[in-house]
């Protein structure tokens, strides 16, 4: 979910958050509730050589991402997808490199495709709850700090 402040600037100025991720499903996990387990599994030998794919609580769409910033922000936020070609041309356009460029191309297309339409239980069974939602998120983590680099 961290992964938005990446779209803090275009949310802010235009209310618009503009990805390569199609229609695609994700299930986006807040890294807090990454270090929540984190914390779980290394104060716990029970845990060794076990693998979790640590997932949000549902997969949702980035349409669902910006009603969740839009209630938190008291303002409406808008998902605009692109096709992941034009991610590629945006990197390089940054200057980060063809290498950049080509990696987040793949990864938007991989993602558009439905690469990351999946959810576990992990979360729950190492830490005893649920994962945060995106709407937790936008409400306790970005709207704040949307706020506060506004404000500044």
């Amino acid at each position: 979910m961290q992964n938005l402040f990446m779209s803090a600037q275009s949310i802010g100025s235009e209310g618009a958050m503009y990805l390569g991720m199609g229609d695609c499903k994700l299930g986006m996990i807040d890294v807090r509730d990454i270090v929540d387990a984190a914390v779980r599994v290394l104060g716990d030998r029970s845990h060794e050589g076990k693998t979790y794919e640590l997932t949000g609580p549902v997969a949702i769409t980035f349409h669902d991402v910006a009603r969740a910033v839009s209630a938190a922000l008291g303002r409406e936020v808008k998902y605009v997808p692109i096709p992941p070609e034009e991610v590629g041309d945006s990197i390089r356009k940054l200057g980060w490199g063809e290498w950049a460029a080509t990696v987040l191309q793949d990864y938007a297309s991989a993602y558009s495709r439905g690469i990351g339409d999946f959810t576990t239980d992990h979360v729950r069974k190492i830490t005893g709850r649920e994962p945060r939602s995106i709407e937790q998120f936008a409400r306790e983590v970005f709207a704040p700090a949307l706020a506060r680099n506004h404000a500044a």
